[in-house]
């Protein structure tokens, strides 16, 4: 999900997603989340991955997390930047995601031409 919401090439995400597995099962709320803005190479890749480790079951705030991640990659889509940012400020305050967060966060600052402080996070 942050791979999506970063903006990151659809065609570098769905070759990796082939290469490399998942270490989910992606569901149909999980799809959902996607399908609203994922390009359909991301989405054929992920129907059609193996999974690469046991899946356990998602605890709830790790869906919260893909929630925020989602409506954050929206909002970055649509170049909405700073509610995109509050977006996953909102998701931070539960210590969940941290690393997933920061790098839809970073992109957003790149995005803003703030690298030294993308760099940061």
């Amino acid at each position: 999900m942050e791979l999506v919401a970063a903006v990151i090439v659809p065609e570098s995400v769905a070759s990796d997603i082939r290469l490399r597995g998942i270490s989910f099962t992606p569901d149909d709320r999980y799809n959902s989340l996607l399908r609203a803005w994922a390009d359909d190479q991301v989405l054929a890749a992920l129907k059609s991955a193996r999974t690469i480790a046991p899946v356990k079951p998602e605890p709830a705030s790790k869906r919260a997390l893909l929630q925020h991640l989602s409506q954050a990659g929206n909002l970055i889509y649509a170049k909405r930047d700073e509610e995109a940012a509050a977006e996953l400020d909102v998701s931070l305050s539960n210590g969940v995601g941290k690393s997933e967060l920061g790098f839809v966060m970073g992109h957003i600052l790149i995005d803003q031409q703030q690298v030294a402080q993308a760099a940061q996070v």
